[in-house]
């Protein structure tokens, strides 16, 4: 099964200089680790880099969709460049790597822009308030195949915004 995770403000922003854009969502997180533990995370090497000293991502299979060589992402499985392989031709190696694994999209844009049709779930976090990026995705083209099978709202506070955990499933 192959699917994205993602946390997207009421403007579909994703990013701002390589890291989140609103403050830290601990729910969230647990939310994001317990989706991926045990399983295949596929991610950019902006997003790899934007990880920092936590890359590669413990307790996962690490791949990276890079024109850089695999030198340069220590820990990390595999690396693909998406130039030489289509981004389905990439997936498909993926999971006849790892049967019985979830292979899960972790971004960033490029990424996600690339893997959204080949999806089955969309794991999304919607953080409920707009904020300074320059990072966006569009979720409702990301969303329109898909129905939404799960909401749970965290509650904000002065210090951090309310957000909508939720799993959409293909149609």
């Amino acid at each position: 099964m192959i699917s994205m995770i993602l946390a997207a403000d009421n403007k579909g922003g994703i990013g701002y200089k390589n890291g989140l854009p609103w403050p830290r969502l601990d729910e969230d997180m647990r939310y994001f680790r317990a989706v991926t533990e045990n399983n295949v995370v596929v991610m950019g090497s902006n997003t790899w880099e934007s990880l920092g000293r936590i890359a590669p991502l413990k307790n996962r299979t690490n791949y990276v969709i890079t024109s850089k060589d695999i030198s340069h992402f220590p820990g990390a499985f595999d690396a693909y460049n998406h130039k030489d392989y289509s981004m389905e031709d990439i997936l498909i190696a993926i999971e006849f790597r790892h049967p019985g694994k979830e292979t899960i999209i972790v971004g960033g844009k490029t990424v996600y822009d690339l893997a959204y049709p080949y999806c089955d779930t969309l794991y999304l976090t919607r953080v409920a308030d707009t904020y300074k990026t320059d990072t966006v995705c569009d979720i409702d083209k990301y969303t329109e195949k898909f129905e939404r099978r799960y909401q749970r709202i965290v509650g904000g506070n002065q210090h951090s915004p309310a957000y909508y955990l939720e799993r959409w499933e293909r149609k």
